[in-house]
């Protein structure tokens, strides 16, 4: 998990990191 340091994180920063991280534990579960 790499969260770039003196960046805000917003609502909207989170859930679409999340989206992506689930996204990719989808591909590595095929």
């Amino acid at each position: 998990i790499i969260i770039p340091h003196g960046e805000h994180v917003t609502v909207e920063t989170f859930m679409a990191w999340r989206d992506r991280f689930e996204a990719e534990l989808a591909l590595e579960r095929a």
